[in-house]
């Protein structure tokens, strides 16, 4: 398990790890899914996310709320991700994903929280034990 679900006062909190920048954004992928559903079935749609940030930690943030606004626009939920390419090139990253959505469906899905947002809060990624970690939290 690339992620573990942390006491947090308000919201939901989670412990993030990667091997790599592809690996921890997969990690926290895998929280967002795990925090907003759980369930499956259906036909999947496929969509390509890009996204240019000035920092890991905003890439990261970006692409989990465009998890979120997909999510929240056309009720799309994320089932699986390939992060296809991370690049620092003048000071930006560059992250490209292809991810699989579900369409929400009762029958198939069953809600646990609305996410009103990822936030920064508690946010800096750092190496520990060979590994990238860092806390991502899902404002409810």
């Amino acid at each position: 398990m690339n992620f573990e679900f942390i006491d947090h006062d308000a919201d939901i909190a989670a412990r993030i790890r990667g091997h790599d920048l592809a690996e921890l954004v997969e990690a926290g992928f895998n929280a967002y899914a795990s925090a907003l559903f759980e369930g499956g079935g259906g036909r999947r749609i496929k969509k390509e996310i890009n996204i240019n940030s000035s920092s890991a930690e905003e890439m990261l943030v970006d692409f989990l709320n465009e998890l979120n606004f997909l999510f929240s626009s056309e009720q799309l939920l994320p089932a699986e991700t390939d992060i296809e390419l991370i690049t620092l090139t003048m000071g930006k990253y560059k992250l490209k994903a292809t991810v699989k959505f579900e369409k929400y469906n009762e029958k198939f899905h069953e809600l646990h929280e609305e996410i009103k947002a990822v936030t920064y809060h508690q946010l800096e990624i750092i190496e520990k034990d060979g590994q990238l970690e860092t806390i991502i939290v899902f404002d409810i």
